[in-house]
């Protein structure tokens, strides 16, 4: 059976429709390894370039042989949904569980751009190699990655029709604010720096403040 799109009630997607991270049955030690490896491997992606990485480098930078990488991943797209699972998948999942807390759409917006920016800070690699390569993945995952990232898109675009709705935003094309939101969101991933002169929680209220206000009822 195909699930309703959330659009056309302006709900929200459900969390079983979400990507499911495979259960591993892992030692402490190969728990940390496997972190290792997966978190190596979204900083040479994102450094030295996806196509340009080798299961041979990221053996080497974790200091193992490539059969022990092979234990744990097959090819570097395993890896690179790892990545998605890792990151993406919580953030994701976060978004659904803050749907149902029956915020206000423009709190609601606020604290997705919040929470972006925060993930930027601490996993700066995984979230752009994400972000960048995303069409990457093999058919194997290619499916799951799409729809985890139509159920993203489908959170904002829900949360922008109720607050079109509610008022709580200017007479806007419901589409085309959505896309607004989520341009804003992805391209902040590309310039905001952890070092700078603002946290990522500051950054991000700065950058609400203008898609608020760019949003926001015209005053006559």
């Amino acid at each position: 059976m195909t699930p309703p799109d959330p659009r056309a009630s302006n709900a929200p997607a459900t969390r079983d429709q979400v990507s499911i991270t495979p259960q591993r049955s892992l030692t402490k030690r190969g728990t940390a390894r496997l972190a290792s490896i997966v978190d190596s491997a979204a900083t040479l992606f994102d450094t030295v370039g996806y196509a340009q990485t080798t299961m041979d480098q990221i053996a080497e930078f974790n200091g193992i042989g490539k059969g022990t990488l092979y234990h744990y991943f097959r090819h570097k797209t395993e890896i690179l949904y790892e990545i998605h699972l890792n990151v993406f998948v919580p953030q994701l999942e976060s978004a659904l569980a803050r749907a149902n807390e029956d915020l206000p759409a423009t709190e609601e917006l606020r604290l997705l751009l919040v929470e972006a920016l925060q993930l930027f800070a601490t996993h700066p690699h995984h979230m752009r190699v994400i972000a960048e390569h995303h069409r990457e993945f093999g058919d194997e995952h290619r499916q799951m990655v799409n729809r985890d990232r139509a159920l993203y898109r489908d959170v904002v675009h829900a949360a922008v029709a109720r607050g079109l709705g509610d008022d709580e935003l200017g007479r806007h094309d419901a589409e085309m604010a959505t896309m607004s939101f989520l341009g804003v969101l992805n391209w902040s991933m590309m310039w905001y720096r952890p070092e700078g002169r603002l946290s990522a929680h500051q950054t991000a209220e700065a950058l609400w403040a203008c898609v608020f206000h760019g949003l926001a009822p015209r005053r006559q």
